[in-house]
């Protein structure tokens, strides 16, 4: 299953790392990452989201060039939670006096991480990454179900399975989406 991932940053260098971040993190990652919007423009990643996606991840800058857009980080976030309620939200900045403002906004982010020289930006977005990972996992753990069919063992997601039946031979059936 692969993990859609969208950042929007106005600073095109800081995207760039944010986006080498990502792929060098994939290299050692159990989970597919697939980096499927990178902008500096919030409205849009709005229009580019994959809407149907059960799990997304998003990496939003809190101040964005408002020449080029009319929503903030938050806002973009808003927007977010009206569709996508269980997405990973993380919010980058240089204004951590902001971070309070997460709470008001009631968006429940992942992460606030600050913009500063003293902080390893690389490292926080590993962290971030892989605490995703870990609550995917728990979660995709206790939704599946195992099945021996023969000679291997088949995991299925059961919010995937329509139904069983068998045949007149009992032989069990699996239908899914």
């Amino acid at each position: 299953m692969a993990l859609k991932v969208y950042i929007v940053e106005d600073n095109s260098a800081q995207r760039a790392i944010l986006e080498q971040t990502i792929t060098n993190y994939q290299l050692f990652s159990d989970w597919e990452f697939e980096l499927a919007c990178s902008t500096g423009s919030g409205d849009e990643l709005l229009e580019k989201v994959d809407r149907r996606n059960q799990w997304n991840v998003y990496f939003l800058d809190i101040n964005l060039d408002e020449a080029a857009d009319l929503k903030n980080g938050f806002a973009v976030a808003q927007e977010i939670r009206k569709f996508d309620p269980l997405g990973f939200i993380v919010f980058i900045t240089v204004r951590s006096e902001l971070s309070f403002l997460t709470f008001q906004y009631r968006v429940q982010a992942l992460d606030f991480i600050i913009k500063d020289p003293n902080v390893d930006i690389r490292e926080r977005v590993h962290s971030c990454l892989k605490t995703i990972e870990q609550r995917l996992d728990l979660l995709t753990t206790s939704q599946t179900l195992k099945l021996n069919t023969g000679n291997e063992i088949t995991s299925f997601m059961v919010d995937d399975i329509l139904y069983f039946s068998s045949n007149k031979g009992h032989i069990l059936s699996l239908h899914t989406k």
